[in-house]
């Protein structure tokens, strides 16, 4: 039976992060049911209950140890997990599972990576030192696969494909959403910056969509332990709907398949808007944002940071009632949604007969 250690970001409550993992696991068991798969994660138990799979604690190094000597394949499985910007610990973390299974000669998978911004030096060398002799690389973007190249990987190696969540086997029936008096508006932000002067931000948008377009906006959350503080208390001085728990995969798809339009920082909030074919803008705090949206022709965008309340309240006003953008939009969903699955299997086939 082939044992294969799945490791990301997961266990944190980071709903795009689990989405990816979800998707992974279901690409492989359906081509391959009997599978042995064990997965890195902060929750351990939780993880093993929720996908039926062994697990790893992060911090359990001695475990770690042995299942990069006894593991078949070691598949890093999508998400940020290389880049530096917000510090230097998580890429230190992943190079050193990646080191360590290289020297124990296993087979490394890199499946719908998103690489970078990676800023020194160091960290670049070392990342085209293990890249260089991985059996697979995928990256999910333009971006990324440009960030390899410019490290010095063979542009010949790399697969361009999509963020595996396009690949999710449960995703709810797109209906169209009927007409009514009221506009819904669902928003997905993120902690960034100032913390004051972004609430303050944060809370006149809010404000100005309630009244101005006489919508109704509820806040997601997708990272629990860093959206919902931020939410809540937006909630308090606004009066708008909050998402104190986070739902299924399947329940955020449906929230967000059922309202006019999504505003979101997380870039799965985004990418679940498009699989749902619901109009978005995207406030970007990263290039995998700007990169996204490029992909989806929804600009423009507006760096987090800096938007103007006024121009988002326009742009929102106007894609909502863009029926252009939203069937186009629609169009792209299915066909990504398509390459997606079409990619999974392809990466899972080459993952399963090594």
């Amino acid at each position: 039976m082939k044992k294969i250690f799945i490791c990301g970001y997961y266990g944190f409550d980071n709903l795009g992060d689990e989405a990816i993992l979800r998707s992974l696991i279901e690409g492989i068991r359906s081509q391959s049911p009997e599978v042995e798969l064990t997965v890195l994660s902060a929750s351990r138990h939780r993880t093993e209950d929720e996908y039926g799979v062994k697990a790893i604690s992060r911090n359990d190094y001695r475990a770690l140890m042995h299942a990069m000597k006894t593991q078949d394949v070691i598949v890093f499985g999508g998400g940020s997990l290389l880049q530096d910007v917000t510090s230097s610990r998580s890429i230190l973390y992943y190079l050193g599972l990646m080191f360590l299974a290289k020297m124990h000669g296993k087979p490394l998978m890199m499946v719908a990576q998103g690489i970078g911004p990676i800023q020194r030096s160091v960290f670049r060398k070392m990342t085209h030192w293990i890249f260089r002799s991985a059996k697979h690389i995928s990256v999910r973007d333009r971006v990324s696969l440009e960030e390899l190249t410019a490290m010095g990987i063979d542009r010949d190696r790399i697969v361009q494909t999509t963020d595996p969540v396009w690949g999710f086997h449960s995703i709810p029936a797109m209906e169209t959403v009927a007409q009514r008096a009221e506009k819904s508006i669902v928003m997905s932000l993120r902690p960034w910056g100032n913390s004051e002067e972004m609430e303050a931000k944060w809370v006149e948008l809010v404000n100005r969509l309630q009244t101005e377009l006489q919508a109704n906006v509820e806040l997601l959350s997708f990272h629990q332990a860093q959206d919902a503080p931020l939410a809540k208390r937006i909630s308090d001085k606004t009066g708008c709907a909050w998402m104190a728990h986070t739902p299924s995969v399947e329940q955020i798809l449906e929230r967000i398949g059922a309202a006019d339009l999504l505003i979101g920082v997380r870039l799965h909030s985004l990418i679940f808007s498009a699989i749902m074919a619901t109009p978005m803008i995207g406030l970007s705090y990263d290039p995998k944002v700007d990169a996204f949206m490029e992909s989806m022709e929804g600009g423009p965008i507006f760096a987090v940071e800096s938007f103007s309340v006024d121009q988002v309240v326009q742009l929102a006003r106007q894609r909502m009632n863009d029926q252009v953008f939203q069937q186009k939009l629609r169009e792209r969903s299915e066909g990504l949604c398509a390459q997606a699955k079409a990619d999974q299997k392809m990466i899972i086939q080459e993952l399963l007969h090594d």
